[in-house]
């Protein structure tokens, strides 16, 4: 078993899946005059910073793609919510020497402030879509709410308030796919509940009310407002997550009732008795990093809105800790020397002794897509094909949540007395993961 960084599993996977990113991808947009930033922390930085990222990364390396046209404002968004949580979190842990130093957090936040005063800049010099703003607005409020200070660098509320309005008044549903609805869902719930707003959003009942409409018979979301296409897997779970986000604001116990239902069909449709597992394929299982993120915040906000006078809250909460507990057994067991070859380096880096520049060969990201082989459950963690910054920097930010209590808190009563007709379901479930492990 790897030397644990933190004591505790998921923050270990999660620090280490942000670090590889941040400290070994060469996919990225570097800020060359970042000396030159209105930040006064930002130029003691040893080298110029990421402003932004591209979505994907190629080769083991994380070199730039062929055909990278612009920066990822997603990514990017990601990234801000990742950096800024991480450099929030670790403070509370005891970790490994190099981890302590608060130079190293300092140096994370900088950079989250940095990227979200670049994709501000950008999204008003480029065109944007609405999930684009919607990521760069959800990974502002990340940050302010992780203890940004103005002193430190510029203050962003008036213009992460003036792209809040943008996204709010430029909308036109027609012409907008069902996950990116979700983005914007999303993005906005988090928005308002970071300036503690409390009244009801129109503009959010709005569109979960479309979201809920865009279902197909067998209960699935659609793509987009036209065809018969179902949304994949990750997604679905991605729009579901962000309906019971913006349940406050929107405040219509129908919009608890149908989110429900919809779980009910996602399980029903994804869950095999042939192999006995929750998968959407039969055999060759696979899951991408944006799928895990989505499938396990979804399964945590539905916990959270769970009666609390049985144990559904339990069983589902079970759930995320046996399925991370056997994905990060897995990571830990086929990187644990990539994993202390990573944090030496860092380590080195961090304080001079050799040059961040002359970046080692480790292979500590999380792959493509891993493929779980039946009956057996062992992970493939082949890295064949492109690199997903995106989905790495969702399912860091992702777990990272899970961690943060605060972040799951919900205006008014969140125990929403419900009935959930999967209760058994969720309970064989439970029991068909502890059985594997």
């Amino acid at each position: 078993m790897v030397s644990t960084i933190t004591g505790n599993p998921i923050l270990d996977f999660t620090v280490i899946q942000t670090m590889s990113v941040f400290y070994l991808s060469e996919a990225a947009l570097h800020l060359l005059k970042w000396q030159d930033s209105e930040s006064r922390y930002a130029g003691r930085l040893f080298q110029p910073p990421a402003a932004a990222w591209y979505a994907k990364a190629g080769g083991t390396r994380l070199k730039m793609t062929n055909d990278a046209a612009r920066p990822c404002m997603k990514t990017t968004g990601y990234s801000i919510q990742a950096l800024s949580r991480m450099a929030h979190i670790l403070p509370y842990y005891r970790t490994v020497s190099c981890l302590s130093h608060s130079s190293l957090h300092r140096e994370w936040k900088t950079a989250a402030a940095l990227q979200l005063q670049f994709c501000l800049e950008y999204q008003e010099e480029n065109h944007c879509s609405p999930g684009e703003r919607s990521a760069i607005l959800e990974g502002g409020a990340c940050l302010l709410h992780t203890g940004h200070s103005v002193e430190e660098t510029p203050d962003f509320m008036p213009a992460l308030q003036d792209l809040f309005e943008k996204i709010t008044q430029d909308l036109d549903i027609s012409m907008i796919s069902t996950m990116e609805l979700a983005e914007v869902i999303r993005g906005v719930s988090v928005w308002l509940k970071y300036n503690n707003i409390k009244q009801r959003s129109d503009f959010l009942a709005y569109l979960a009310l479309e979201v809920l409409n865009r279902k197909s018979r067998s209960g699935l979301f659609h793509c987009s407002p036209e065809g018969n296409a179902s949304a994949s897997s990750g997604q679905q779970f991605f729009i579901l997550d962000a309906l019971l986000q913006s349940y406050p604001f929107v405040q219509l116990d129908h919009i608890l009732e149908e989110v429900f239902n919809l779980f009910s069909n996602l399980y029903r449709i994804a869950y095999k008795d042939t192999i006995d597992l929750f998968a959407f394929k039969r055999r060759n299982i696979s899951y991408t990093a944006f799928d895990i993120g989505a499938l396990l915040t979804c399964l945590n906000r539905l916990a959270e809105y769970s009666s609390g006078e049985s144990n559904q809250r339990d069983i589902i909460n079970n759930i995320i800790d046996s399925f991370l507990e056997m994905l990060i057994q897995s990571y830990n067991k086929f990187h644990e020397k990539e994993i202390r070859k990573l944090l030496r380096w860092v380590c080195l880096s961090h304080h001079g002794l050799i040059k961040r520049k002359d970046k080692p060969k480790i292979m500590t990201v999380f792959p493509k897509r891993i493929h779980l082989t039946y009956p057996y459950l062992d992970i493939n963690w082949n890295r064949k094909g492109m690199t997903n910054q995106t989905g790495i920097f969702y399912l860091s930010s992702s777990l990272l949540s899970l961690l943060d209590k605060e972040d799951t808190e919900f205006p008014g009563d969140a125990d929403v007395k419900i009935d959930i007709p999967t209760l058994e379901t969720l309970k064989t479930l439970l029991d068909l993961f502890i059985n594997q492990l």
